[in-house]
């Protein structure tokens, strides 16, 4: 929400339009935002404990020109926080919890905002659009582990299991671990899944999957199936076993040092299932 001034008259502007307000409504609604804007710049300085050479520094809010002469923007404030705290997880990845505590703050806020709302003396309006917009942080930060993942894949080609004609490599365990890891965030709800009631089909999840991995869709079918087989414990032989083992033991690397004791659980249970069998034979 931003209130400009034409011609001496104060509009408040929306998506669809705009509405006109007085002098005193204007000098209110600022008198309100200078007390949250305050009280955010408090917050800054408590963030998580969190270790991380990038800050957010509370000089940044005036050089982003949240405040310009008469307007008032605060939508660049939690643009601003939303790309501090994913440099914030990008060197924090490796430390558990770290996408919690981070959520823990937004909560925190969202709380002493609650507070503030209680007061009849204070600007709803303000302070609503500030919780929706704490809220609107915490879904991003749901959003990072998936997408830092994507980025670091994509980044690494050599290992995308495509050479380079675009086509599958020889060795097919490369897609397949890629897969097989998607379908482990999905079974622990960290990864969209098909939905009916939503309206999601199988087939938008294989061509998102064929998308982040940038593969071709026949491509990704095979291997999703090739992954459940692993996953659901099917279609086992003696010359699936060794390469099942060595896909699991690839992941496990991968996911020891997250905090996701679900996942960490089911494939160390996989594992022992499978090893048993070969020993068995």
């Amino acid at each position: 929400m931003e209130i400009i001034r034409k011609h001496n008259r104060y509009f408040l502007q929306f998506e669809s339009g705009e509405l006109e307000l007085s002098e005193q409504q204007v000098q209110k609604r600022l008198e309100r935002g200078d007390t949250v804007l305050d009280q955010l710049r408090t917050l800054e300085k408590n963030l998580p404990e969190i270790e991380s050479n990038v800050s957010m520094e509370p000089g940044r809010i005036a050089n982003d020109d949240i405040f310009l002469g008469q307007s008032y923007n605060s939508a660049k404030y939690f643009d601003y926080v939303m790309s501090e705290f994913e440099h914030i997880y990008k060197a924090n990845k490796e430390i558990p919890d770290t996408i919690e505590k981070l959520k823990r703050f937004c909560r925190n806020s969202i709380s002493k905002l609650e507070n503030d709302r209680k007061s009849p003396k204070t600007d709803h309006v303000i302070i609503d659009f500030y919780i929706l917009s704490w809220n609107r942080v915490i879904n991003h930060l749901d959003t990072l582990p998936l997408k830092v993942y994507s980025e670091e894949t994509n980044a690494h080609p050599a290992d995308d299991g495509l050479g380079a004609n675009g086509q599958e490599k020889s060795d097919p365990q490369s897609l397949t671990r890629q897969v097989l890891i998607l379908q482990l965030m999905q079974a622990d709800g960290l990864f969209p899944i098909n939905d009916a009631l939503e309206g999601v089909t199988q087939q938008d999840i294989e061509r998102l999957i064929a998308g982040i991995l940038g593969v071709q869709g026949n491509v990704t079918h095979d291997a999703l199936h090739k992954a459940s087989d692993i996953l659901l414990k099917r279609n086992i032989t003696p010359e699936s076993l060794k390469e099942r083992i060595l896909i699991l033991e690839h992941i496990e690397t991968y996911f020891e040092e997250l905090p996701y004791p679900n996942i960490i659980s089911r494939i160390k249970l996989l594992l022992k299932l499978y090893r048993d069998k070969q020993a068995a034979l």
